[in-house]
């Protein structure tokens, strides 16, 4: 039987037992979410459609070269919204080629009609006829839009299109995300791609929010 002296030493080992059996586990439950999320990096590089609740876009006003555009000016047409501006480098050129080629395949289609592709500008030194340019450069019908920093603001945080309007990468380089933003003929917000798909992808699916006629 062990004396009285040797239940403290006795009673120190469970309890440093038990505290690393304790560790152990912890570590075994936390480990896999301590880990880079492999599937959440592999679907940056890919395009996906999100769909949402129809979600009404709040009171704006953007200057355009020819009109403005507001809420309410984007009833009665889908409206596909993209956020760049004139003097980017890689991303907007990019996307908006994409665009290009979506919109001509569905113009020979004879689909265009429902559907307005409209470049938002993040720069503060585009103003309307710069952005206008840019957007027509890509495609005549496209349609391009600057205006106050407090409106653009608005639109910027009701589609959190990672926006940063105080750029460090340089005078004239802005942080934005890539995403395209769906509008349907209500002025709803009802779908977002995380940036844009190949060209047969985007028609399909853009197709099938506008009924496009057979």
């Amino acid at each position: 039987m062990p004396s009285p002296g040797d239940r403290p030493a006795d009673i120190s080992l469970k309890a440093l037992f038990i505290a690393g059996s304790l560790c152990l586990l912890a570590l075994w439950w936390t480990w896999p979410r301590l880990q880079p999320n492999q599937k959440l990096y592999a679907e940056r590089d890919t395009s996906q459609l999100f769909r949402y609740e129809p979600r009404a876009l709040p009171d704006f006003r953007l200057t355009g070269a020819h009109k403005p555009l507001t809420r309410a000016a984007l009833k009665g047409h889908w409206t596909l919204i993209y956020f760049g501006y004139s003097r980017c480098p890689e991303d907007c050129p990019t996307t908006m080629g994409a665009l290009a080629s979506l919109y001509r395949q569905m113009a020979a289609e004879g689909h265009v009609s429902s559907l307005r592709i409209v470049i938002i500008s993040v720069a503060a030194d585009d103003d309307a006829q710069r952005i206008q340019d840019f957007a027509a450069s890509f495609e005549a019908n496209f349609e391009g839009y600057a205006g106050a920093r407090e409106e653009r603001e608005k639109l910027f945080l009701f589609f959190d299109a990672g926006v940063d309007l105080a750029p460090e990468k340089g005078p004239y380089q802005y942080h934005h995300a890539t995403n395209l933003f769906l509008v349907d003929p209500e002025a709803h917000y009802v779908a977002t791609w995380n940036r844009v798909p190949d060209r047969d992808t985007l028609h399909q699916e853009i197709c099938g929010f506008i009924n496009c006629p057979p």
